[in-house]
């Protein structure tokens, strides 16, 4: 899980302060998993959701977005990036598909984490499109 759904802020002066508090408390985890030789997959369909949400202008999005991937990679700090799996999607909830954000506004974010592989489950056929992004999008190079 992302430090972006764990808990709600309850005591922390701003939301970005309790993200960060949440990133260091799951760098221990995460560190735990690799060193016990697995990968560590990142579930994060917050990232995907707020795109979506009509309270928050495209601006605030991308910023919550951007506090989003910055959480994740204070959390994935001194971890290689071929140790880290990162995974968002469209949610689970059970309403019809018809708000979901494009590919293209998510792309950008989710490829900023500092993780060796993504995945993105986007099974529904109002997207099945939107594989054609992947013509144009650079994915990031490879460490090592």
């Amino acid at each position: 899980m992302a430090p972006s759904g764990v808990g709600a802020n309850e005591h922390y002066k701003d939301d970005e302060q309790f993200l960060y508090a949440v990133a260091e408390a799951m760098r221990a985890e995460y560190r735990a998993i690799v060193d016990a030789g697995f990968l560590v997959q990142i579930d994060d369909p917050f990232l995907t959701d707020l795109h979506a949400d009509p309270s928050l202008t495209v601006p605030e999005r991308r910023r919550r977005a951007d506090m989003y991937v910055e959480a994740v990679n204070h959390a994935l700090r001194g971890i290689p990036p071929e140790r880290v799996r990162f995974h968002t999607c469209y949610g689970i909830n059970q309403g019809p598909r018809v708000h979901d954000a494009p590919l293209g506004d998510v792309v950008g974010p989710m490829l900023s984490v500092n993780a060796g592989a993504y995945s993105f489950e986007a099974a529904n056929a109002r997207h099945e499109h939107e594989y054609h992004l992947w013509e144009r999008v650079k994915l990031p190079r490879a460490s090592g």
